[in-house]
């Protein structure tokens, strides 16, 4: 911009200058050593017209292609180009990046977090891997059978006892029946809405109930027989999933106390869940219970279930799904002692065949946030047997679960 103000100077100058008389001009040392440049470029200067004045817009004082100066023509150069605003990031709570983050970070795709929150049932397990918190308590009366299999705790003590197998691991005394406590920790951790890792440690109470007349033995607890395993899913929507899913029973508890199997197991079972509408859900699952390097007495164990939830209330603060449960389970061979019978041999168990009734209901809270779950739900419901054979007359299931 400093050419547009001193042209029009150095022309007001040459111009005053080459009006003054020639005989009024006094010579100055100063002037007569112009050089013949400088007179030429000064009379190059006069003759260029004087297109801009000072205080015009710059617009107008823009020079334009192929314009001439006292050293030619003159080319612009590449016009400035002025900076763009930078592009603002999408924020993480925007809705195209709800469940964004990854695993490590606590949440994963929106869809995996709201069909979990979703699976409300109280006995089958989720099919959706997900990172989860759920804390669990079981209250349980007269099981008839807890040897059975090796399903609940090992082989009979009181085999022991008598010297008729040394290496029966289970509580001794004549136990007629059982009555159990059990509360439950569970973590599991989503790599991706596929694929996740799951612990659970439980720690259990036992009393049992000894034939009239014997001693009693009471009670015990302890640390009981923990699992481990992962979770694998075929298809991964939000709703429907279909998953396989491996536990591995760790022998942790005091077999001897009723706290735990004696040995290990893999229960390898497949889950499914599909939002059949807008308000009803379906869950179910198969598997099988593997106990490993054991004698005929334990026993591979089939269960299967299903179950229906219908979306009874749903508002940004509290749902409501009621959950309708039928879990079996099928013992495909092993023994079991019956204590009442007053003899001392083992009865089959192989064909045994327990099914139970579980309603109950799960209720979440909390704020829907970003994803339109509820993280957080509470879960109260029964177990109830429809069949001869049972694990025990009645059951009642709470539980936290929060999900990540």
């Amino acid at each position: 911009m400093q050419s547009a103000f001193w042209k029009p100077s150095l022309v007001a100058a040459a111009i005053a200058f080459g009006a003054l008389p020639a005989a009024a001009q006094t010579p100055t040392p100063g002037l007569a050593a112009l050089t013949e440049d400088e007179q030429l470029f000064d009379s190059k200067l006069a003759a260029q017209p004087a297109s801009c004045t000072v205080g015009c817009p710059p617009a107008n004082c823009l020079q334009t292609p192929g314009a001439t100066s006292p050293y030619g023509t003159m080319t612009p150069g590449p016009a400035a180009s002025m900076p763009q605003p930078m592009a603002t990031p999408d924020s993480v709570f925007s809705p195209g990046n709800v469940g964004s983050l990854s695993a490590g970070q606590g949440a994963l795709g929106g869809e995996n977090l709201v069909a979990a929150s979703m699976m409300a049932g109280g006995y089958l397990d989720p099919a959706a891997p997900v990172t989860m918190f759920r804390l669990r308590y079981d209250i349980a009366n007269d099981n008839p059978f807890p040897d059975r299999g090796e399903y609940f705790y090992a082989k009979c003590g009181c085999f022991r006892q008598i010297g008729a197998d040394p290496d029966a691991a289970g509580p001794i005394g004549l136990n007629t029946s059982v009555d159990y406590q059990e509360v439950r920790a569970y973590f599991e951790y989503a790599f991706n809405p596929k694929f996740s890792l799951f612990t659970e440690l439980p720690v259990r109470f036992v009393d049992y109930t000894s034939l009239p007349g014997l001693p009693a033995l009471g009670s015990s607890n302890g640390f009981a027989d923990m699992t481990a395993g992962f979770k694998y899913a075929f298809i991964a929507e939000e709703d429907e999933y279909l998953t396989f899913q491996f536990k591995t029973y760790i022998p942790t508890g005091d077999s001897r106390e009723g706290l735990g199997t004696n040995h290990v197991s893999l229960e390898p079972a497949i889950l499914y869940y599909r939002r059949l509408s807008e308000n009803w859900l379906l869950q179910s699952q198969f598997s099988e219970f593997c106990p490993i390097g054991v004698d005929s007495y334990a026993s591979n164990v089939l269960s299967y279930g299903g179950g229906l939830g219908y979306i009874l209330y749903e508002s940004d603060d509290v749902s409501v799904i009621p959950m309708l449960e039928m879990v079996g389970w099928t013992f495909l061979g092993g023994q079991k002692f019956d204590a009442s019978s007053g003899g001392v041999d083992p009865e089959s168990a192989n064909g045994d065949t327990i099914v139970n009734v579980k309603p109950g209901v799960r209720v979440g809270l909390g704020d829907r946030g970003p994803a339109m779950m509820q993280s957080q739900s509470i879960y109260a419901g029964f177990g109830i047997p429809v069949t001869n054979e049972e694990f025990y007359e009645e059951l009642f299931r709470v539980e936290y679960r929060i999900l990540f």
